[in-house]
């Protein structure tokens, strides 16, 4: 028997209670969260540092080159991007008005509004997008600094969300206070690291753009996915700006290339040995030097013209699989299909809890107070575990308890797995006997905790015993566990 979703059992919760509510702030807020718990598709926000590249890395997704990008920071409102049958935007202000959008000479969202960004909500962008119709909504939000934090805007949209791209072209120490900035802010939303994802966005000036990156990268990538354990659920490498160059690269872009390449094999080396040479040696035109140079960097300029294509669709089909955008997607699409009910109904459970507590007359306050007391029932269920855990990897990042490594690693794969043999690190496909032996060992693990002195962590290893349980159990039976 298959088990009904978080989702539709937190909308059955709610939806029972609607008639009884009336139209006060609390049941109008309560109706909102059951709109939401029925959005068809995973709201996917993009966040980062100041010029960290993420309105690059939104086009690099979305196959297109509508969002606004530039060598400053560019997006200074959030851009909510949904599937439409024709290119649309609308610019909604906080007073809950709303105005159609000009889209800027190239079809992307200006830079620079008429309206004050204080007024500014946010900015609707519909597009004929299969990513958008199959995959996610996804939302363009302005730069986390890590000493002030989000703006209203950005935090909003973040604790709307229901996963998290954290975009870092150089992860570093800044990164590390952005991001629990980011955590700490949207805290009430059930934001974890369950549902952030990190993404190293500039591979190639990870190195001198001389061989290939990607090993650096991938390296690098590792180094930080565990220095950010607890804070994000992995850091993924990309090369979004060829991925965006790709939707742009043109007839002129191609015959460039091939004009470069077509050089006698001295001069072509040193044209390519650096940017300065190639600026200043290529054959061609000063302004699409630069154009090259801005749009593919050393590395995709090299890529290009080492290769033996010789049209535009085959150098902008070769700049997107060099990127390696598409294996960036695949895991997005894959951790939010698999989470994306109980990361949506964790939000909206938050929201909801919250909104409880919004009555004015003693015949609201009590009807909401029965609602407040059946979400805190459902708050225990045990298929919410693994999204409680998730905070005891914070706990443990945050020093509030200690942990030999070993337990570290263990417990971050019981928070952030997507399937039970990830959780239990197992291979995909690993028979039902053997799951259920090494639930049974991470029961015996997590039990030997319970009895710590540290009332955090006593409670962090109860939950993690209890998830490991409910693994055990299901492979008796097809109501539990996770896919």
């Amino acid at each position: 028997m298959t088990q009904v979703g978080l989702c539709a059992r937190l909308t059955d919760l709610l939806s029972g209670h609607l008639g009884k509510l009336g139209d006060g702030e609390g049941a109008r807020a309560l109706r909102d969260a059951v709109a939401a718990l029925g959005e068809p598709l995973p709201r996917l926000a993009v966040g980062g540092r100041l010029k960290a590249g993420k309105s690059t890395l939104v086009n690099a997704l979305l196959g297109t080159g509508v969002a606004a990008t530039g060598h400053t920071e560019t997006t200074t409102v959030v851009s909510r991007f949904h599937h439409a049958r024709k290119v649309s935007a609308t610019l909604h202000t906080l007073d809950g008005k709303s105005a159609p959008l000009s889209l800027d000479a190239r079809g992307r969202v200006p830079a620079r509004l008429d309206a004050p960004l204080s007024e500014v909500d946010h900015i609707a962008v519909g597009l004929p997008s299969a990513v958008l119709a199959e995959r996610f909504t996804l939302v363009d939000t302005p730069g986390v600094d890590s000493l002030s934090g989000l703006d209203p805007g950005s935090e909003r949209a973040l604790a709307e969300a229901d996963a998290v791209l954290y975009v870092m072209p150089h992860p570093g120490d800044n990164d590390n206070r952005a991001l629990l900035r980011v955590r700490e802010q949207a805290a009430g939303s059930g934001l974890t690291a369950a549902n952030v994802l990190g993404v190293l966005s500039r591979v190639d000036q990870l190195s001198d753009g001389e061989g290939d990156p990607w090993p650096i990268a991938h390296r690098v990538a590792a180094n930080y996915s565990a220095k950010l354990r607890g804070v994000a659920g992995g850091i993924v490498p990309v090369l979004a700006l060829l991925a965006h160059s790709a939707t742009e690269f043109d007839d002129a872009d191609t015959a460039a290339v091939l004009k470069v390449r077509a050089l006698p094999a001295p001069e072509l080396e040193d044209v390519l040995y650096s940017a300065e040479d190639f600026l200043t040696m290529a054959p061609l035109p000063d302004e699409h030097s630069r154009r090259l140079m801005s749009a593919l960097g050393m590395y995709g300029i090299r890529a290009l013209v080492a290769s033996t294509r010789t049209d535009t669709g085959g150098f902008a089909e070769l700049l997107r699989e060099t990127s390696q955008v598409d294996p960036l997607l695949e895991r997005i699409t894959t951790s939010l299909a698999a989470g994306s009910d109980r990361l949506r109904c964790t939000r909206v459970l938050a929201n909801a809890e919250a909104a409880t507590w919004r009555g004015t007359s003693p015949a609201e306050k009590s009807a909401l107070g029965a609602v407040r007391a059946e979400l805190d029932r459902f708050r225990g269920l045990p298929e919410l575990g693994q999204v409680r855990l998730a905070g005891a990897l914070t706990d443990v990042l945050l020093g509030r308890c200690e942990l030999p490594e070993d337990e570290v690693a263990a417990l971050e794969r019981l928070a952030t797995g997507t399937t039970t043999a990830a959780c239990l690190g197992l291979p995909e496909g690993t028979g039902a006997a053997e799951l259920a032996d090494a639930a049974d060992d991470e029961i015996d693990r997590w039990r030997a905790w319970e009895n710590t002195p540290s009332a955090v962590l006593s409670r962090h290893a109860r939950d993690a015993s209890e998830l490991c349980q409910r693994f055990f159990f299901a492979q008796q039976d097809d109501n539990g566990g996770l896919p």
